[in-house]
């Protein structure tokens, strides 16, 4: 009599136990996905730890033209007549003078440089516009401006394109704020990230001389990121 009855009670202590079973076994299947997912979106992609050189190149020509004009004339007086005689002359002149002036530093990938350019115009920096398959440089919002430079930040992510932050302080009366854009960089290749070209005239007269200057400037930042 007493195996029937401790069978039975085991059969009842079963029934008992089984919903704390299925509480203490395996999460839902829902719970490992939003894990997952909440892992991946944590962790962002991580750079090789590479050092990168940076190289920066000034390129800037100027053209002068200057013209003048004098008149020299004198006034012959004689019994019962005059006359005069004047000569005119013009003089025109040329001349081209390019400038280069090259940087370069080490950099860990993913950290920040500055370079100071010392420029004396205002470069505007460029923006890639892709049309069409098309690849095109427009100016950006992003001014460096003159006597100043630029901070780099290179992202290289092991292939044969970087991602360079060019960034900049934009003086907005007593305060500075920090202007930036990103550009796609080919690897061992010299990009150009920012350029200008003004033009500058001044003419100068007298009575008898006239002359005038047209001077050209034009001035290029090119950069190249090599892996070392």
């Amino acid at each position: 009599m007493k195996l029937p009855r401790i069978l039975a009670f085991i059969a009842v202590l079963s029934l008992f136990l089984k919903p704390f079973g299925s509480v203490a076994g395996a999460e839902p299947a829902g719970g490992a996905p939003k894990n997952v997912v909440t892992q991946a979106q944590a962790n962002p992609v991580v750079l090789p730890q590479r050092n990168l050189q940076i190289e920066i190149r000034q390129i800037g020509n100027d053209a002068v033209q200057r013209s003048s004009v004098d008149a020299q004339g004198r006034v012959i007086l004689q019994p019962g007549s005059s006359r005069s005689e004047g000569v005119v002359g013009i003089d025109q002149s040329r001349s081209n003078q390019s400038r280069s002036l090259q940087q370069q530093a080490l950099v860990l990938n993913g950290r920040s440089v500055s370079f100071t350019l010392g420029q004396t115009l205002p470069l505007r920096v460029v923006q890639v516009l892709i049309y069409k398959d098309v690849v095109n440089f427009v100016p950006s919002a992003v001014l460096i401006d003159r006597n100043s430079g630029f901070t780099a930040r290179p992202l290289w992510y092991g292939d044969d394109v970087a991602e360079v932050e060019i960034s900049t302080m934009l003086a907005q009366g007593a305060k500075q704020s920090k202007v930036s854009t990103t550009l796609p960089i080919q690897m061992n290749e010299w990009i150009t990230i920012a350029q200008t070209e003004e033009s500058q005239i001044s003419s100068t007269s007298g009575i008898l001389s006239r002359s005038n200057q047209q001077g050209q400037i034009s001035l290029r930042v090119d950069i190249r990121v090599t892996v070392k």
